[in-house]
């Protein structure tokens, strides 16, 4: 036998032990036959052992009686056992031998070390997901104020994308979170307000003087950032825009092609807005801007936009008025006396029908009823009734083909032609007037003859 164990077997059963094992300890206490009352404590645990003459014949630990507190008592760590060799029991509780006691402590005890170990391993859910538990044990308190919590969490943090979207799922609860719903709003715009880009709202003041507050952090937050090196293109002419930007750093060309020639119709610098012309209206670029050096914009998009009209509904209005008040590329055209026009266009008025192709070219099948109002050898204008704007725009720059006779020529000359769409303008009362750019240029002899018509008809009114 080992000077170790010994050691063990003689060591005196009275005062206090540390660094041995309770299991250790029990084998020794039943091989030597002894009697005493063992009391076991672990941090804040204490629990107590009765032995009689080496067999274990009862426990306590806390509510815990027999063989559960024993096998309670076996899974602490660490313990420090104090010994009376007394037996404060009398009556036995336990009727199994001490060894298999002890046999089946250490197999619970492997048990919940797997176990803890597998929790360990198995990450804690999602705040998000503890929410959607609340709610399937229907405890709508805990949920909502989770929810409010992780709102405050967001906003304070700045991402109020995340902030926004769980005070989406707040308001579901209706009456239930009324408060936290209007006090998390609060939060939220406070919070926007004091994350703003002074800068930018001191170069732009002349429109957020216009805004409440609640808007101005629509806007704002809306914006993306967006850097372009020198001699880039941002918008071609002929291209579909969707964006309004805000130059903040460095200087765009705006211009247009005419034939083969590029014509320069201004410079913009910080503080002024570019694409206004294409982004409010339904029309096609008219224009190209390119950057004369590194350039830093805010770019707002139109379906963005589109989505804030039930939040700020008078967020669109006041920002087109704002355009309106700046001197847009239409409005330069017309001061410098710039003539765009390379045809000369006819009014006439004659019915039409189109239809859409698709980019294989074939027809879509829908043919739709129009009115010709003018036309030119590379263009053409008709009016037609449609009761869904945001339709309308996403025909923008589709390619469809007219068909149309002109009555008033001898004989009459039936035209189908292909072309582009190009703008739309709201004529009120769900009336538009739409503008189409010829493939090829329509025979210039039809053009003529028809002006000739026009005049006659008009000079045989007259008389």
């Amino acid at each position: 036998m080992s000077k170790k164990m010994a050691d063990e077997q003689n060591f005196p059963i009275t005062g206090r032990i540390q660094g041995i094992t309770l299991e250790s300890f029990l084998q020794m206490v039943n091989s030597e036959g002894k009697t005493c009352t063992l009391r076991v404590t672990s941090d804040d645990n204490v629990g107590y052992l009765h032995i009689l003459h080496g067999e274990l014949i009862g426990a306590e630990e806390g509510f815990l009686k027999s063989e559960k507190a024993v096998f309670k008592i076996l899974s602490w760590n660490n313990a420090i056992i104090e010994i009376d060799n007394v037996c404060r029991k009398k009556a036995r509780e336990i009727n199994q031998p001490l060894m298999n006691i002890l046999m089946e402590g250490l197999r619970l005890k492997d048990e919940n070390a797997c176990s803890e170990k597998e929790q360990e391993d198995v990450a804690p859910p999602e705040p998000e997901e503890l929410i959607e538990w609340y709610v399937t044990k229907n405890d709508i308190e805990r949920a909502v104020t989770l929810l409010f919590d992780l709102i405050v969490k967001y906003a304070k943090t700045g991402d109020f994308s995340k902030a926004d979207a769980l005070r989406e799922r707040l308001v579901e609860f209706g009456y239930m979170a009324l408060t936290e719903i209007i006090r998390s709003g609060e939060i939220i715009e406070e919070e926007k307000g004091n994350c703003l880009d002074q800068r930018h709202m001191e170069k732009w003041s002349k429109l957020y003087d216009k805004l409440s507050t609640e808007e101005t952090n629509a806007l704002f937050y809306s914006l993306s950032k967006v850097k372009y090196k020198s001699d880039a293109y941002i918008l071609k002419q002929g291209d579909l825009n969707s964006n309004l930007y805000f130059i903040e750093k460095g200087q765009i060309t705006v211009f247009y092609r005419q034939g083969k020639a590029d014509k320069v119709l201004k410079r913009l610098g910080p503080g002024d807005i570019a694409g206004e012309d294409t982004f409010m209206p339904l029309s096609v670029c008219t224009t190209s801007l390119t950057t004369l050096t590194d350039v830093e914009l805010y770019s707002l998009n139109r379906d963005v936009l589109f989505n804030l009209t039930d939040k700020v509904p008078l967020l669109e209005t006041k920002l087109q008025n704002y355009c309106h008040g700046i001197e847009t590329i239409n409005q330069t055209i017309m001061k410098k006396r710039v003539e765009r026009r390379l045809h000369k266009r006819v009014e006439v008025s004659e019915k039409l029908t189109f239809y859409f192709l698709n980019d294989l070219g074939k027809s879509l099948g829908r043919v739709f009823n129009g009115e010709l109002v003018d036309i030119s050898a590379s263009g053409a204008c008709f009016s037609i009734t449609a009761k869904k704007k945001e339709y309308l725009r996403r025909l923008l720059g589709h390619d469809l083909v007219l068909s149309f006779t002109f009555s008033m020529t001898s004989p009459p000359q039936t035209i189908d032609q292909k072309g582009r769409l190009v703008a739309l303008v709201d004529k009120s009362m769900n009336t538009y007037s739409v503008h189409i750019q010829f493939d090829k240029f329509l025979d210039y002899q039809i053009i003529e003859e028809v002006e000739r018509s026009q005049n006659i008809s008009f000079r045989s009114s007259d008389n």
